[in-house]
């Protein structure tokens, strides 16, 4: 499949490192929201105050964080050593010790969205989000990968979505 594939073009991880400083970050501002959430809450219920939505606020915020940081940290253990290799002809996806290769004619469809911008949506991989089609299945990847707006720009480019026809084929 290697010759099929051609030579490659660029090699592109999952910056799982980034995601789990991220995801310690969340994890502290969720203990740290939630410590200081539940005792404001607390007094606020068990006092005769005017309405505020600041103790939840805080608190809700918290429990956000601790949730968030725990997805991360699990997606961070589960796509450890993930890497995409670009090659002229197709795309490598290694995970796991699987990998799986795909050339841009099995390509069906290219969707790229980007769901958030700026950099909040860096800081947490919602800044880009490829999926890729074919027969043999889909294969995503999100802002975690390192170079990912650039990957999914040249897969897009390289592959006519209306046959999954590479352009170095035409």
């Amino acid at each position: 499949m290697d010759r099929q594939l051609g030579d490659v073009v660029s090699t592109h991880p999952t910056e799982n490192g980034r995601r789990l400083r991220t995801a310690v970050g969340l994890l502290l501002l969720g203990v740290l929201g939630t410590g200081v959430g539940v005792p404001l809450c607390t007094a606020y219920l068990s006092a005769d105050s005017a309405p505020s939505f600041a103790p939840g606020g805080i608190l809700g915020i918290g429990l956000a964080s601790l949730v968030g940081g725990t997805v991360l940290a699990l997606g961070a253990r589960r796509d450890k050593g993930e890497v995409f290799v670009r090659h002229t002809r197709g795309l490598v996806h290694r995970r796991g010790g699987i990998e799986r290769a795909l050339l841009w004619t099995e390509v069906t469809s290219v969707s790229t969205t980007r769901p958030g911008r700026g950099t909040v949506a860096k800081l947490v991989g919602r800044d880009v989000a490829c999926a890729i089609s074919s027969p043999q299945g889909d294969m995503h990847f999100t802002g975690w990968t390192r170079g990912a707006a650039g990957l999914a720009a040249e897969i897009e480019g390289m592959v006519d979505r209306g046959g999954g026809k590479s352009r170095w084929e035409a």
